[in-house]
This record gives C-alpha cells, sequence and structure tokens, in this order.
C-alpha cells in the first residue's frame, strides 16, 4: 500500500480530531478498508451493501485545539491576567433626620426660603428641594451640580450610589459627613439626570453663594466639571484642570471627578484618591 495514501488517511484523521471529533461515523464497507490499509493488507473495491458503523475513536491527551489554531511544537504562551480595576468602595449613608444644617438659623431660613423658589422650571417636577447638609462650621465644603433621583425623594444631597462613593473616599480620609458639608449649584432636580442648563445655574447660583458666605469653609472641592467651571470659571477640559489647587475669593479649590464617573470610570479612583490625600492634608494645616 502506497505510502503516500497512507498519510492523506492519517492527516484527515488528525483533521477530524482537530475539530474535537473522538468518533467518525462511516459505513461499514468503508471502515474495513481503511483499517485494511492502516493495516497494509490488501483491499477490495467491491461495493456490498454498506451500512453504518463507529470506528476509530481516538480520545485526545489533551483538550483539542481551535479548527484555527494550527500544529505546533512551540509551548503556550502564559496567560498574562488583564489588570484589575480599584475595587469599588461602598459606604452606607448615615442617617441624618432633621439635617446638620439646621443647626445653623441661618441656613435654616435660606432653606425654607428654597422651598418657595420658582425663579426657573425645575420647581414644577421636583419632589423636594435638595438644599444641603453637614455641619455648617466645617472648614470643608464639597460642591456638587445638581441633585438626581435619590436626593429629589429624600431631599439630601449624594444619597444615591454616587453619595455612597463620596461617603467612602471620606472614610479613606479619616472623615465623616458630619465633619463637612454637602451641597450642589442646583437645588432641585433636572429631568432625566441632565447636565444642568446655563439659565439654571444663572437663576439658582445664588443660594449657593449663600450658604458659602454663611458656612465660610477654607476648602472647597468641586465635584465635577460643572461645579468647577462655575466656581473658577475655566473652560479648559477637566483633565487639564484637577490635581491642582485654585483659588475663590480667598478659599482653596480642590476639583476632583465626580463621584458618579468613578462608577463608569473605576480606573480614575486612583487619581481622585491622590486628591482626598490632598484634601486631607489641607484640612489638618487649617
Amino acid at each position: 500500500m502506497s505510502s503516500d495514501l497512507k498519510n492523506v488517511i492519517y492527516e484527515w484523521l488528525m483533521n477530524e480530531r482537530l475539530l474535537g471529533k473522538t468518533t467518525i461515523k462511516l459505513d461499514s464497507k468503508i471502515a474495513a478498508n481503511l483499517i485494511k490499509i492502516m493495516k497494509n493488507e490488501s483491499i477490495s473495491l467491491a461495493d456490498t451493501n454498506p451500512r453504518p458503523t463507529n470506528i476509530y475513536s481516538v480520545k485526545p491527551e489533551t483538550k483539542p485545539a481551535s479548527p484555527s489554531t494550527p500544529l505546533t511544537d512551540k509551548k503556550p504562551k502564559p496567560h498574562i491576567a488583564s489588570p484589575t480595576p480599584p475595587e469599588k468602595k461602598y459606604v452606607p449613608i448615615p442617617k441624618i433626620n432633621p439635617p446638620l444644617s439646621n443647626d445653623n438659623p441661618e441656613l435654616a431660613e435660606c432653606s425654607k426660603s428654597v422651598m418657595q423658589c420658582t425663579d426657573c422650571e425645575l420647581h414644577k417636577g421636583r419632589k423636594n428641594i435638595v438644599f444641603g447638609e453637614g455641619d455648617s462650621k466645617s472648614k470643608l465644603m464639597f460642591i456638587g451640580e445638581a441633585p438626581g433621583a435619590e436626593e429629589d425623594s429624600t431631599g439630601r444631597p449624594f444619597v444615591g450610589s454616587a453619595g455612597k462613593v463620596l461617603t467612602g473616599l471620606l472614610a479613606d480620609i479619616g472623615l465623616k459627613r458630619e465633619n463637612v458639608y454637602i451641597a450642589n449649584i442646583l437645588k432641585c432636580r433636572p429631568p432625566a439626570n441632565r447636565d444642568p442648563l446655563p439659565n439654571e445655574i444663572a437663576v439658582c447660583h445664588h443660594w449657593l453663594d449663600k450658604q458659602i458666605e454663611i458656612i465660610k469653609p477654607k476648602i472647597i472641592c468641586s465635584l465635577g466639571r460643572h461645579s468647577t467651571h462655575f466656581l473658577l470659571g475655566l473652560e479648559i477640559p477637566f483633565n487639564k484642570i484637577r490635581g491642582n489647587i485654585y483659588d475663590y475669593k480667598g478659599i482653596k479649590v480642590v476639583p476632583i471627578f465626580h463621584p458618579a464617573a468613578l462608577l463608569y470610570h473605576p480606573a480614575w479612583r486612583v487619581d481622585t484618591e491622590k486628591d482626598f490625600q490632598t484634601l486631607k492634608k489641607l484640612y489638618g494645616e487649617q
């Protein structure tokens, strides 16, 4: 029997094996002839009523390669795991009822005035105003852009998923929400959590100005691009702003990524944690 024919049959069987097949179904006549070929026996080409049968069962010693993987003597390259993004840290939001901002009569009076505000269309869809809460004598104030759905429901700032991230970041530098003051530029939730509109900021920011005037913080941490651009008037990409310390009316400003952004970009937490270390240092110097 020609060795070429044997090689062809062997190659065919190996290809079937590479496709993950350990059993090949053939009719009995062809199966018998294949076995004879592989044993170097002569064969008859007469055809006699073939019927299906299973022959040549081969169990591979290793997991079959995919059809597109060529046979090779080279050792497979070791698997290198992709970098694991920083673990998200969530800390439960403490229940504060009433909010700590009510410990200051001026803030309490200002909050009552905001409840009556109808200066923009946002008042029509609000469930609650979200004035702010925290220590009215704190050296550190956090300013976001606007309330979300959870904030609108509870009347408290940063109590949703982003709020849990913020609370965790505070815990990392040894602070609690009760140690700082938290507020937003807008006091009512924009529909579907969209960005604040310029006209909404224009008619609402005087409430934030009043809060800053009453609290007199030494440090402001601006959360995200909207509050940062409002305070600093900078219209450049936010990633070129963060990581630095700025001045707002004699108050140090540290811009950081909005906590909600860290939910979608966990890798940004590394830079945010560095910024919080800057906050910790400034806080300890006051």
